[in-house]
């Protein structure tokens, strides 16, 4: 081999390096904002039940509630946490 061929190997390998950087960056960045949205989607998600779990319970009235063990203070604590807070409960 010549001289100019081993050192042109390293330097070939380098551009290719850098290349495969290049295209990597926008993906990460896509996927960096992918999963930011996928969070806020679920957060979104998750506000909107325990709403509709807050809704729901405050309709009841004190008695139905203190039947079910829940005091009206404790709605949104209780749709907040889900199910694990009657399961903590007992």
């Amino acid at each position: 081999m010549s001289r100019t061929s081993v050192t042109m190997k390293p330097l070939a390998h380098e551009a290719d390096m850098r290349q495969a950087a290049r295209l990597l960056v926008p993906w990460v960045a896509w996927r960096a904002v992918v999963g930011a949205a996928s969070k806020i989607a679920a957060w979104s998600a998750r506000r909107r039940q325990v709403d509709r779990t807050v809704d729901a319970l405050s309709q009841l009235s004190d008695h139905l509630l203190k039947d079910i063990g829940i005091h009206r203070s404790e709605i949104r604590s209780i749709a907040r946490s889900g199910s694990d807070a009657t399961h903590n409960r007992w």
